[in-house]
């Protein structure tokens, strides 16, 4: 990243699979809880977040070609859930200023979990990855986002955090992720 500007790396395209490599969800074991986790960091990376098709419906896959599989269309309604998780994904990134060109302040990093921000003027967005299966109580320091913010929503599940002092504390369960804005 220090060898690319800014407004370069703003419009990088981000993948987790492609045509050229398994689909995600199978490196990640079938495990669906991984694939989502995943998703939440992509869509609130810097760059611009691509799905490789199928990603939607949590469609499977290994080496070329069983990675290019037909998509199935009978499974967009057993996966309303996906589908619904990744638009909600997309609406997030498409009314926020700050996961579209926003710095990247990085809060949390030790062991298996990480939390970073995407600021932009008075608009912080965080995210918390725990690639653990225990789950993890961490502390932000959302002080060093200049933000005058004293609450967040969580994206999925709508509960509210409360700054405290300038932190932002957090339980993140195991092989999960949240979003805060």
């Amino acid at each position: 990243m220090a060898k690319v500007p800014w407004q370069n790396q703003l419009t990088q395209l981000n993948q987790l699979d492609s045509h050229d490599t398994m689909r995600f969800l199978t490196m990640a074991n079938g495990d669906e809880t991984i694939l989502k986790s995943a998703l939440m960091f992509l869509f609130c990376w810097v760059g611009v977040p691509c799905i490789y098709y199928g990603t939607e419906v949590a469609m499977e896959g290994g080496h070329d070609p069983d990675n290019r599989r037909t998509f199935p269309w009978e499974q967009l309604d057993n996966r309303a859930d996906m589908v619904a998780f990744i638009n909600t994904l997309t609406t997030l990134r498409l009314e926020s200023n700050a996961l579209q060109s926003g710095s990247l302040q990085w809060l949390y990093t030790k062991g298996d979990v990480l939390a970073f921000a995407r600021v932009l003027g008075d608009e912080v967005v965080m995210c918390a990855v725990n690639r653990s299966a225990e789950p993890a109580t961490i502390s932000l320091p959302l002080w060093q986002t200049g933000t005058a913010q004293t609450c967040f929503r969580s994206l999925f599940d709508g509960q509210s955090v409360n700054v405290n002092e300038g932190e932002v504390t957090m339980t993140i369960q195991g092989k999960s992720a949240q979003i805060l804005w």
